[in-house]
């Protein structure tokens, strides 16, 4: 037989499927797959255009067009912090998720701004002049191209910038250490680490971009920073680590930044005193110099740049006064420079400096040039089997521990990565596109590494860790290298600053802005330590190194790598604690986004109309789980398919409950159901037959939903259908509001049904109903029933729904009563219970009564068929023939054998736990 394909334009071709579909008029179609209601559904082309109900929403980062059946996304840190505005009309979410109502000051409020800011969307759609503030680092401070003309109308930006702003970041001060960071490892092994620990870099950094997932963080997972991860991982201390760690990192940007900037203003300003002496028509250090190839060696370096004699010449033509006495490398300059740049270092916004950022490209296009140019001119100056040649090259060095510090806080990005990818418009080539930024960033640093050190004319121990300090004043390309960058890192300083100031207020003050005073303090304090690093240890190589060691190993290393390993101790623990898989089963049902990540890797229950597909092993019953991908191929060749739509979240798994590992995450348990028609008599379709086809490709076959309750060996999996079948129920029942008739955002879950406008949640619900086990005063004899239409010979307790306003207790006092006209004494609730999903929903709970037997039998004819007293010996024996015949195979269609006690409920029944408990004595 040809498989039956579904179209997705044309409802209605497939005889197999009911469809429904919503009109709002309230009026209803056959859907296909009869769980209706989460995003992309048929109902959202409904509300498309410009109707009632549509509005535009501004968030910090963009412009979200949402459908009033669309909930109120929040995003909110453990200090309620972190929320894109989204008006909800008065209804308002705590910390927690849970929907609270907002004062009527509030609501005005958040009306009025509502409108402003739809306002401005419409004068600046999809724009950034007039959007909201961003979350303490805005992801433009990253941005090598920091103008809007490169991003689409939503703000997001394409690979190639992405990749961009990766390397820019990247590059920065280490370029100038690479040539003596290789030299202090050796040719042949600094190559080598360069390139492996770029490759270990780059594996940690995608670690971090991918840690926020699956894991029910206090924010918006795409919001998410790695400090909410160790938070989330470790505690506070996990958070506090990371940031402390994060923050050690830019205060060693701005040290070495510090001793740059004062080495390249100290020797710009001997070119430019010198140049303005009278009669001064040549550099003096020019005129005498003592090295080849335009290079200098380090030995008396400070002398061959600016010799004594020049001093003296100075103090003789200028009396009191001495230019050397208040320009001083390592005294005076670094205290200018703070008095130069601490006014830019305190404005609110460092948006201004991000015009600049495209400087930073520029500059490292000039260094390659540069250090390319310098090879060309030098030439290749390696020896490698002289070692009393001034030329000799070591391949290795037990000094390499000074490269891959430096290397370590070379590559890394891990605090601004995911800051960096948040904008990106295709967020599944983030994996390639780290790795291409990676890898230019890489070899900018080997190009000028190498270059530099294999055109080093002189000795190698002489390049020093900030090369351009080989070159004198009067060179007129490193003189421009040095006014170049220090041009670009006077705008760079504000936003390191700015980083570290949020990172610290944030953490403290929960706000990257606590006002002047708080900011001009700390931008003093580290300025302070800044200017004594650059006068008293002004060595750039050793700052690097040592930050890139301690920070590197943590940041870069140990909590990419633990938060790596942390699923698979959860999965040794079981998922860990019972608190986690709440939860985390909580987070997955409440976020939608989150759990839309999870269902391509979930495993998956499968239900056709009411049958769930199970197996028998061992003439055990149990439930068959399958992979999204195998779920979906097998379905396809019947034309049906598995998607959000037709599936609710039914648990969260151990991935050792299914039958694939994925990468020891704990798995999402779903549930998909859908209902078919019977074809016309006239049809050569074959209703049955295509159902136990489908049946037997899965592996299994399709029972009714009752003998399926009642035959599962385990009652989780007893659950788990009861569950499936109330939610799938519920999406299929809960379209409209009942107040206002405005169709209900469902969740993916199907948790829950949002009426935005009338600010109201709508969840599935149960059905209490009690069922009890009547002894005599005894407890030799109990009062057992048959219902009408049930199988020949099968007892059980009485049961019955609970009514408005009535204790459970009296529920089972009243129908005891009504089914079988006596009165009980002494009821007592036992502490079991079982979700039932016949006939809609139930909630069963077990209870015990006593009763005189003196008292006459009256059943209610219209739902009993008989009620007797039996003794314990003759339950005993209905028990036990019921343990040997779970499926009731034996059971007589003789109507002598109709009132006869031979059978109890099968194991997956509450009854048959309430008997059983009696027949061995425990109640």
């Amino acid at each position: 037989m040809a498989p039956i394909k579904q179209s997705p334009s044309s409802y209605g071709r497939n005889p197999l499927l009911k469809k429904k579909r919503f009109r709002l008029d309230g009026r209803k179609k056959m859907s296909s797959y009869g769980a209706i209601g989460a995003e992309n559904d048929d109902i959202d082309t409904l509300l498309s255009g410009d109707r009632p109900g549509i509005r535009r929403v501004a968030s910090s980062s963009r412009i979200l067009t949402t459908s009033a059946s669309e909930p109120a996304r929040t995003r909110a840190d453990s200090r309620g912090e972190r929320r894109p505005y989204l008006y909800t009309g008065g209804l308002g979410l705590s910390r927690d998720g849970s929907t609270q109502s907002l004062t009527t000051e509030d609501e005005h409020r958040d009306h009025a701004m509502a409108i402003r800011y739809r306002l401005f969307n419409r004068l600046d759609p999809g724009g950034h002049t007039l959007r909201m503030p961003d979350h303490v680092v805005p992801p433009d401070l990253f941005s090598v191209l920091p103008f809007d003309d490169f991003k689409d109308n939503s703000g997001k930006q394409n690979s190639l910038v992405t990749i961009f702003s990766i390397w820019n970041t990247m590059m920065g001060t280490s370029l100038l250490a690479m040539p003596w960071a290789m030299q202090q490892a050796g040719l042949a092994l600094g190559i080598f680490l360069m390139i492996s620990i770029a490759g270990l870099s780059l594996y940690t950094a995608y670690r971090v971009v991918q840690s926020p997932k699956h894991l029910p963080l206090g924010v918006d997972s795409t919001m998410a920073e790695f400090s909410d991860v160790c938070k989330y991982l470790f505690g506070k201390p996990g958070e506090i680590i990371s940031v402390s760690f994060s923050i050690a990192v830019l205060l060693g940007g701005v040290m070495v930044y510090w001793v740059l900037m004062s080495n390249f203003l100290y020797y710009t300003g001997n070119v430019v005193y010198e140049a303005l002496q009278p009669n001064s028509t040549t550099i003096p250090i020019m005129e005498n110099k003592t090295f080849t190839c335009d290079v200098y060696c380090p030995e008396n370096f400070n002398e061959k740049l600016w010799p004594e004699e020049y001093n003296s010449l100075l103090e003789e033509t200028s009396g009191a006064w001495s230019f050397d006495k208040f320009w001083k490398l390592q005294g005076t300059v670094p205290i200018y420079l703070a008095f130069l740049t601490f006014p830019l270092m305190n404005f609110k916004s460092p948006t201004f400096f991000t015009k600049f950022n495209v400087l930073g490209t520029i500059s490292v296009l000039y260094l390659l040039i540069f250090t390319a140019s310098k090879l060309f001119e030098c030439g290749i100056n390696m020896d490698f089997k002289n070692p009393t040649s001034e030329h000799y090259v070591k391949l290795f060095s037990w000094k390499f521990p000074a490269l891959t510090g430096t290397l370590t806080l070379s590559y890394f990005i891990h605090n601004a990565v995911l800051t960096i990818l948040r904008n990106q418009k295709n967020p599944e080539n983030n994996a390639r596109d780290l790795s291409i930024g990676y890898l230019l960033a890489c070899f900018c640093y080997v190009f000028i590494g190498f270059t530099f050190f294999a055109a080093f004319p002189v000795q190698r121990s002489c390049i020093s860790d900030n090369f351009l300090n080989n070159f004198g004043s009067g060179d007129v390309l490193s003189s421009t290298a040095r006014l170049f960058l220090l041009f670009q890192m006077i705008t760079v300083l504000p936003l390191l600053m700015y980083l570290i100031r949020s990172q610290i207020f944030y953490y403290v003050f929960g706000k990257p802005w606590p006002g002047f005073t708080a900011v001009l303090v700390l931008n003093a304090c580290v300025v302070g330590i800044a200017v004594l690093v650059a006068i008293f240890y002004p060595h750039v190589g050793s700052i690097l190194r040592y930050v890139g060691s301690l920070s590197g190993l943590v940041y870069v290393f140990a909590l990419p790598c633990m938060r790596q390993l942390f699923p698979y101790l959860i999965i040794q623990r079981g998922i860990g604690s019972y608190v986690e898989r709440v939860r985390l089963f909580d987070h997955w049902q409440l976020h939608d986004e989150a759990l839309t990540g999870r269902f391509p890797r979930g495993a998956f229950l499968l239900m056709v109309d009411k049958k769930p597909l199970i197996k028998k092993i061992n003439n055990d019953v149990h439930l068959i789980t399958h992979s999204f991908k195998d779920l979906r191929s097998k379905l396809g060749e019947y034309g049906l398919g598995v998607t959000l739509e037709n599936s609710c979240l039914v648990d969260v798994i151990d991935s050792s409950q299914s039958h694939q590992t994925d990468e020891g995450y704990p798995m999402a348990l779903f549930g998909t159901s859908f209902e078919t028609i019977t074809p016309p008599e006239d049809s050569p379709i074959s209703h049955d037959d295509i159902r136990n086809k489908l049946a037997k490709s899965l592996g299994g076959r399709f029972i009714d939903l009752r003998m399926a309750m009642l035959t599962l060996l385990h009652e989780k999996e007893r659950n788990w259908l009861a569950r499936m079948q109330s939610l799938s129920r519920f999406a299929r029942t809960y379209r409209q509001c009942s107040k206002c008739a405005t169709v209900l955002r469902i969740r993916t879950s199907k948790s829950g049904a949002e009426c935005i406008p009338c600010k109201k949640v709508y969840y599935p619900t149960y059905s209490p109903v009690t069922i009890c086990l009547i002894s005599d005063p005894t407890n030799e004899h109990a009062l057992l029933v048959r219902h009408r239409g049930s199988a020949n010979g099968i007892y059980t307790c009485v049961a019955g729904f609970a009514t408005a306003g009535e204790p459970l207790n009296e529920t089972c006092r009243r129908e005891i009563a009504e089914e079988v006209g006596i009165e009980t004494m002494e009821i007592s609730q036992l502490g079991l219970s079982q979700p039932w999903p016949m006939p809609d929903s139930s909630l069963m709970i077990g209870f015990k009564a006593m009763a005189d037997r003196s008292q006459k039998i009256k059943i209610a004819p219209d739902e009993l068929e008989n009620a007797q007293w039996f003794t314990r010996d003759q339950v005993a024996e209905a028990l036990k023939r019921t343990e040997k015949d779970p499926f009731l195979k034996g059971i007589s269609k003789s109507p002598d054998d109709r009132q006869t006690l031979r059978y109890i409920p099968p194991h997956g029944a509450i009854a048959y736990s309430l008997i059983q408990k009696w027949v061995l004595k425990e109640i």
